[in-house]
């Protein structure tokens, strides 16, 4: 009915609109002499299945058959591929980080956890990192390898408490 059409026209002029942003983002990285690599960050339920089922029903009201959370990240590899603009997938990084065990996504939003970040990061070095991509001039790849984020020192007590202490044994006393 008129409700469906209403809907196509909508995705269809936020596709349309996506594809001039990118289009003039394009233009835009080309006139700085900027490279540019299109990274579309998958929703939990695309790379994770038992996320997409509980989320489909809980939340859209929706069964699996009947949505696709790909669909975002196949609309901007699309574009990108249609626009001669570098793109780069992470969701096999992903999926393969997640059936290692542990989550890659907070569970009360959308947004990478610190893992999450982690993996995407990785993805991104390993890939910027092959030859020809075009993005990173020859010979200015990264030497250093991170897996695990950095440790604080620790040398005792952090700074804070001290000067915690002194202030209230100052305000304290001139209280007093």
């Amino acid at each position: 009915g008129l409700a469906d059409e209403e809907g196509k026209n909508f995705l269809a002029l936020a596709e349309a609109r996506t594809r001039g942003a990118m289009l003039s983002l394009r233009e835009t990285a080309g006139s700085l002499g900027a490279g540019l690599a299109v990274v579309p960050i998958p929703s939990h339920a695309a790379v994770d299945p038992a996320h997409r089922s509980r989320f489909g029903e809980s939340e859209l009201g929706l069964s699996e058959d009947a949505w696709d959370p790909n669909r975002p990240v196949e609309l901007f590899l699309g574009l990108a591929k249609e626009l001669g603009i570098t793109a780069l997938d992470p969701r096999a990084a992903f999926v393969g980080a997640i059936d290692q065990g542990g989550h890659l996504y907070f569970n009360l939003d959308w947004h990478l956890n610190p893992r999450g970040n982690r993996v995407l990061a990785r993805f991104l070095h390993n890939e910027l990192d092959k030859p020809g991509t075009g993005l990173l001039p020859a010979g200015l790849a990264a030497t250093t390898r991170v897996d695990a984020p950095p440790q604080p020192a620790s040398d005792g007590l952090p700074t804070w408490i001290p000067v915690y202490l002194v202030l209230l044994l100052v305000l304290g006393t001139a209280f007093k």
